[in-house]
């Protein structure tokens, strides 16, 4: 999900407002939402209204008339920041010490695209026997656009069904929304985000959205 963190105007306050939604539609805060026929929904392609800034669950709720009504709050800043969790990188060929393949098949990518990125390791595949712990951080040191192969600062051996956090480089725009609009998902063309920061501590990345109803 997507969390408000500032704006690069410098005021730092969500500017939010009150929208249209049909009252049977279900949204959860912290979803990116465009307007579909003047209300609310949570769908792809954008352009994109902003996020979610409460649940609307579409259902009757005596205690909060909201989560079936005709309005829901939203986040509708054009040049807000939001946190949210980093794509996730499955390694799916066993690597030498600083040398893996990479997964998926990112045949346009460029060496720019990675270098100076960053891998948090997340989980191990069933047969893998990799010694880096959950949390470790793993710089990318080049990569090979021909075999698609990264080099990495020293650790573990990669394995199969090994999965790592991607923290791309600071300006980043090979970027796009998930069908579900709760995360961000690399994609080989440009897409509707950038990166312009992270926390390594929380494998979360700081986006902007570039294809924005509202500019």
């Amino acid at each position: 999900m997507f969390k408000f963190l500032t704006d690069i105007s410098g005021f730092n306050r969500a500017f939010t407002a009150d929208v249209p939604i049909a009252k049977e539609t279900k949204i959860t805060k912290g979803q990116i939402v465009k307007i579909v026929s003047n209300k609310a929904e949570a769908r792809i392609p954008g352009p994109y209204l902003g996020v979610a800034n409460e649940t609307h669950t579409g259902e009757y709720d005596a205690f909060n008339p909201r989560n079936n009504g005709e309005l829901i709050n939203v986040v509708i800043s054009p040049r807000a920041v939001y946190a949210v969790e980093a794509p996730v990188l499955e390694f799916k060929t066993v690597g030498a010490n600083e040398t893996k393949a990479v997964s998926p098949a990112f045949v346009v990518y460029t060496t720019t695209d990675f270098v100076g990125g960053s891998l948090i390791f997340l989980s191990k595949g069933p047969t893998s026997g990799n010694t880096d712990k959950p949390g470790e951080i793993r710089q990318i040191t080049a990569y090979d656009v021909p075999t698609r192969t990264l080099t990495l600062t020293e650790g573990g051996i990669i394995g199969v069904d090994d999965k790592y956090a991607y923290i791309p480089p600071i300006g980043f725009r090979k970027l796009e929304l998930n069908t579900t609009c709760t995360k961000i998902i690399l994609t080989e063309a440009v897409g509707d985000f950038t990166i312009t920061g992270y926390n390594l501590d929380t494998a979360e990345i700081h986006v902007i959205c570039r294809n924005n109803l509202i500019n």
